[in-house]
């Protein structure tokens, strides 16, 4: 688990530096090259969902507390409708599919409840 931390922390690294403003590709390359953390900093659906939550939560040193919804943990989450992603209104055949339609086909409709630190405080009806 230490190891898959590690890469988790890099691959965090490696996007946030893809993130910058002013830099060319060629530039953020070199920088991941000499950084050691890989030339594609490029991450699956899933990848995508472990770094958001117990990933990034670990590499921050919060993963006691935060980065998923075990009883005890502070936990902000949205209940989303992931028919909204599909002009047809389709639900997704697997967990992998669902969550590369939260992240690619969004929709601000989709949200239909808001928890911040296990509270609800917005709910749509319908």
């Amino acid at each position: 688990t230490a190891s898959k931390l590690r890469r988790a922390s890099q691959q965090l690294q490696a996007a946030r530096i893809w993130e910058q403003p002013g830099l060319s590709d060629a530039q953020k390359l070199a920088l991941c090259d000499a950084l050691d953390l890989g030339p594609d900093p490029s991450l699956d659906a899933v990848g995508a969902f472990f770094l958001a939550t117990r990933g990034g939560a670990a590499a921050l040193g919060w993963g006691e507390r935060m980065g998923g919804l075990d009883s005890g943990m502070d936990a902000d989450f949205l209940v989303v409708d992931v028919r909204r992603s599909d002009p047809l209104g389709e639900v997704p055949k697997d967990p992998a599919s669902a969550l590369a339609r939260l992240i690619y086909r969004s929709d601000p409709l989709m949200v239909r409840q808001t928890f911040v630190r296990g509270r609800r405080c917005f709910h749509r009806e319908g």
